[in-house]
């Protein structure tokens, strides 16, 4: 009847709608961590900056650069123990 039929639609919405709710509240926790990822970037790079600018004599942090720490590939995609000439 469309008795029933209103009455699964509006079930239909309800369900709709406390799943949007539930997505909501996990985009607002995910970009408050976002939020917090940003801001410890924020003072890591201030603190490199005014490292910098102190005169440390250190441009860059310690340890291997991305390249350095990246695996070496051959021209096959593969990784390689050994540089290709």
């Amino acid at each position: 009847t469309t008795s029933e039929e209103i009455a699964r639609s509006i079930q239909s919405i309800s369900t709709a709608a406390r799943e949007s709710a539930a997505g909501v509240t996990q985009v607002s926790g995910s970009a408050d961590e976002l939020d917090a990822l940003t801001e410890r970037l924020r003072r890591g790079v201030r603190q490199f900056n005014l490292e910098t600018e102190a005169g440390s004599g250190q441009t860059r942090p310690p340890g291997p650069t991305p390249q350095e720490r990246a695996p070496s590939h051959g021209g096959n995609g593969h990784h390689s123990t050994t540089a290709s000439s």
